[in-house]
């Protein structure tokens, strides 16, 4: 079962240093909730929902869509922040982003630049 994320808890510019650690979040990815995600934002390609069609690309199995894996990542940070948190900017590389749906997913952080 999932934590409930303290919203009462308020990070502010002045918290935060370089090398601070973010909690990790994780989730279990199933095909459901690929088909889920991917029908959510109409990311209708097979490699999300298809285990052949993946396999084709050099994939193990059907995979995370990248707004998948961006939401998971802004939710950490957000739970991290509090809920008056403000992102300015927020982007990931794609060099791994295959997570099959028989994994367990888990997101964590380390705080390398405060601007």
């Amino acid at each position: 079962m999932t934590e409930i994320p303290d919203w009462s808890r308020q990070i502010t510019l002045a918290d935060v240093v370089v090398g601070a650690e973010i909690p990790a979040i994780s989730m279990p990815i199933t095909l459901q909730r690929l088909v889920q995600e991917a029908g959510s934002n109409r990311d209708l390609s097979l490699i999300h929902h298809n285990k052949e069609v993946a396999q084709s690309t050099g994939a193990a199995d059907a995979y995370m869509n990248t707004f998948f894996i961006i939401g998971l990542f802004e939710r950490m940070l957000r739970e991290w922040m509090g809920a008056g948190g403000r992102l300015k900017k927020k982007g990931m590389s794609k060099s791994s982003r295959r997570a099959p749906h028989f994994q367990h997913f888990r997101f964590s952080g380390l705080v390398c630049i405060v601007a």
